[in-house]
């Protein structure tokens, strides 16, 4: 066993974790481990849990992508060339999603009107939120157009 594919098995232990704390904070917000009145609206643990899931899921590609193709992540934990187009673009998909449901849920903290929190607070929080979310959108560009090559 090469330590590439030793450092993949390890990593897929870690996947492992990572999908039970995602499974666990979705659960919650489907109700299934009880809820208190204070807790977040439903859509925002469903949000939250499915960016812990979609790692897991990117994790578990990159390493399924080493053992398989032989195929050595690069240091932002994308895959190398030698992964099938398609392994690739699916990863980079999954990194979307994470992205786009942590954007979701920092959209959550800063305009949440049940909050009644003070005007500069709120304008600070949203103008973070407008932020994250012009991040979210370059992010995006640059990892579709990196694909293309």
């Amino acid at each position: 066993m090469t330590p590439e594919t030793k450092g993949n098995i390890i990593g897929l232990a870690f996947v492992a974790i990572i999908a039970a704390i995602g499974l666990y904070v979705v659960m919650t917000g489907l109700g299934r481990f009880g809820r208190s009145d204070g807790d977040a609206p439903s859509w925002v643990l469903i949000a939250a849990g499915s960016a812990f899931l979609l790692a897991a899921s990117s994790m578990a590609l990159s390493a399924i992508g080493g053992i398989v193709y032989g195929a050595k992540a690069n240091p932002d934990g994308s895959l190398t060339d030698e992964a099938p187009y398609a392994v690739r673009a699916l990863q980079i998909l999954l990194s979307l999603g994470i992205v786009a449901m942590l954007v979701a849920v920092a959209s959550w903290v800063a305009l949440n009107p049940e909050e009644g929190s003070a005007t500069g607070r709120r304008i600070a929080l949203a103008a973070g939120a407008i932020t994250v979310w012009a991040i979210f959108f370059g992010f995006a560009i640059w990892r579709l157009r990196g694909l293309r090559k």
